[in-house]
């Protein structure tokens, strides 16, 4: 039996354009009332989410934004049960890997830049892809006291 080949897709910061919806703790929410699991949404430019979303198949939504545009948006599940993403978060010259505990903290931080390696799930050839944090490396606001 071949082993099984996992595709990764990476996303650079120049093609996130927002981090939104931010629930790395899985608290229950007005659709999750006993908790869901821990995700994000990205807001990608239009190249990068049409690309993701013809050539990768992934589950790119395209809502409006404030001016009424459509934007390119894809949900990111953070799962820590059988193959734990690798977290880091970078602050100056410090950087810290993450775990399930302390990963909540990136619900607040204020993220100035992210880089990320998804893994897509097929869970059904006839539908697109669910996305999964692989690694990511989130850079937060540096604040004058945190030295």
């Amino acid at each position: 039996m071949e082993p099984r080949e996992y595709k990764r897709v990476k996303i650079s910061d120049k093609d996130i354009k927002a981090i939104l919806f931010r629930n790395f703790a899985g608290a229950p929410d007005k659709y999750h009332t006993d908790g869901c699991m821990p995700n994000f949404w990205i807001v990608l430019t239009d190249e990068k989410g049409q690309d993701l979303e013809l050539n990768e198949r992934l589950n790119i939504r395209w809502k409006p934004n404030r001016d009424g545009d459509l934007e390119p948006r894809l949900q990111v599940f953070v799962r820590w049960d059988k193959i734990p993403p690798k977290v880091f978060q970078k602050c100056g010259d410090k950087e810290v890997q993450l775990d399930e505990e302390t990963v909540v903290g990136l619900d607040y931080a204020d993220i100035a830049h992210a880089d990320l390696i998804l893994s897509p799930n097929e869970y059904d050839p006839a539908k697109p892809k669910k996305s999964y944090l692989s690694r990511g490396r989130f850079t937060v606001v540096e604040e004058d006291w945190d030295d």
